[in-house]
């Protein structure tokens, strides 16, 4: 298990996502590993019809976004490597259900380790969307590193009780 030689960090480019990258660097640059920035892209739907024409185009569409998170996600590979010059940093960009892509990434790239960030949504949100972490934690053949999201940061403000008298 140890020494950690590949580590996989997805990210949605959020502030949460950023520290789980900032934490990937370290155990990278600890152990001497390789890193993989990872974007998953959730493929749009398409849905048939009458029309003739394409109102939407979906596959420029979809490459638009592709380009733009690779773009992102090499931005944030050269500012890492002007951080730490000897980091073995790559990316990659896939298009996929994200939960089940990170997985099947994982296993492409042998990872040792996935760094994650989980964003602490609950209640409503939570049921409504899932979470995409906890999903990456069931599946994953490799150990999950979880990464909560700074206080404040994509959740809600704990507001503490009142605690005046009656």
């Amino acid at each position: 298990m140890l020494p950690w030689k590949t580590i996989l960090c997805p990210t949605d480019f959020s502030a949460p996502s950023h520290e789980a990258i900032q934490a990937g660097v370290e155990l990278a640059t600890h152990f001497d590993a390789g890193l993989i920035l990872l974007n998953v892209i959730t493929p749009v739907p398409v849905v048939a019809t009458a029309y003739d024409h394409q109102v939407f185009n979906v596959p420029t569409y979809q490459h638009d976004l592709e380009t733009h998170a690779e773009a992102q996600l090499k931005n944030i590979a050269a500012r890492l490597l002007a951080e730490a010059p000897g980091l073995a940093v790559s990316t990659r960009t896939i298009v996929f259900e994200p939960a089940y892509g990170i997985v099947q990434a994982a296993a492409e790239v042998k990872a040792d380790l996935i760094v994650i960030a989980t964003h602490g949504q609950s209640g409503w949100r939570r049921f409504l969307f899932g979470s995409v972490t906890e999903k990456v934690v069931k599946m994953a053949a490799c150990p999950v590193l979880t990464i909560r999201a700074p206080e404040g940061e994509d959740e809600p403000a704990q507001v503490p009780p009142d605690n005046q008298g009656p």
